[in-house]
């Protein structure tokens, strides 16, 4: 992709060694990537829906309803503050806070920033065809990495520290529609709830609302085989800044807790000042940012080991 690759700066090969991240830092942007959208849930696994109640269900008014709302949130920018508690690989104990800033535009451009005392040291982005992940913990050498969302696969996205396909992380927010001819609504186990279950890229999609507002308050993200890669549970919901003059009112979660596949913990986010916004377009063009934050280094994961970068 030399469209990619600035002047001074050459693409490494993809047999480059992964950059040591900070392990907190690195589960948190992977996790914080996926999130930001939406409000309160049951336990992770209990939004299967029982469907034992003998209630009628419109499918289909539903789902509409889901895709009204989630249609509507055509932008989303936040100040965040994480909080991460678990145990590392060894056992050892883990708390870590970091800073950011969020910036989405459904359905595939995000923008995850993180770090400390004004600092960004980690960013992780994705456009209609590319994603990426800048390591800017050394300020003397910053690597960039970056591959095609067509060429993915989970190895390159283990290399990232993600759990997941990054074009699934959106579907975690609540804030992209779900296609009514793949998905199955049952009711959910608290009264007035609904679960809709439909195909992602990479699996299901199982999500939780409310019958009233259809504001998501679990979203859980499962692999083909049925493992939950990523329980995320919403809650405080708040109005969303930034309508229209006689729009409807709007909200979104300020909190959120996440669950993810393989680490022994969570993370807790807290959204602050969430508006609809324009947002821009350098936020989701990697060439550019590399420039902005002067990256070091730049490798492509999807070059064949061996070969030059192009």
């Amino acid at each position: 992709m030399r469209g990619y690759l600035l002047p001074g700066r050459r693409a490494g090969r993809a047999s480059t060694p992964r950059a040591r991240v900070p392990g907190s830092l690195l589960c948190v942007l992977g996790v914080l990537v996926c999130l930001s959208g939406c409000g309160s849930t049951p336990e992770a696994g209990s939004g299967g829906g029982g469907g034992s109640r003998a209630v009628p269900l419109d499918a289909g008014a539903v789902i509409a309803g889901y895709n009204a709302r989630a249609s509507r949130v055509t932008s989303l920018w936040a100040r965040v503050a994480v909080v991460l508690e678990g145990k590392d690989a060894e056992g050892s104990a883990l708390r870590e806070r970091a800073e950011g800033h969020l910036q989405i535009i459904p359905p595939t451009d995000v923008a995850i920033t993180l770090g400390k005392l004004g600092e960004t040291n980690l960013y992780f982005g994705s456009n209609d065809r590319l994603y990426w992940w800048f390591d800017m913990t050394d300020s003397a050498m910053k690597v960039a990495r970056f591959g095609r969302h067509a060429l993915v696969t989970p190895e390159k996205i283990d290399r990232l520290g993600l759990p997941i396909h990054p074009l699934d992380l959106v579907e975690a927010l609540g804030i992209t529609p779900i296609d009514p001819a793949g998905a199955e609504v049952t009711p959910g186990d608290e009264p007035g709830t609904f679960v809709i279950t439909a195909p992602s890229r990479r699996g299901l999609r199982r999500v939780t609302i409310s019958g009233d507002r259809f504001e998501p308050s679990n979203i859980e993200l499962l692999s083909p085989g049925g493992e939950v890669l990523l329980d995320v549970e919403l809650s405080r919901y708040r109005l969303l800044a930034g309508l229209d003059p006689g729009e409807a009112p709007l909200r979104v979660a300020e909190r959120v807790r996440v669950r993810m596949a393989g680490f022994d913990g969570e993370i807790r986010l807290t959204l602050h000042e969430p508006t609809r916004r324009a947002i821009k377009p350098i936020a989701f063009d990697p060439a550019k940012l590399a420039d902005v934050y002067g990256v070091h280094a730049l490798y492509d994961l999807d070059e064949p080991a061996g070969e030059p970068g192009s």
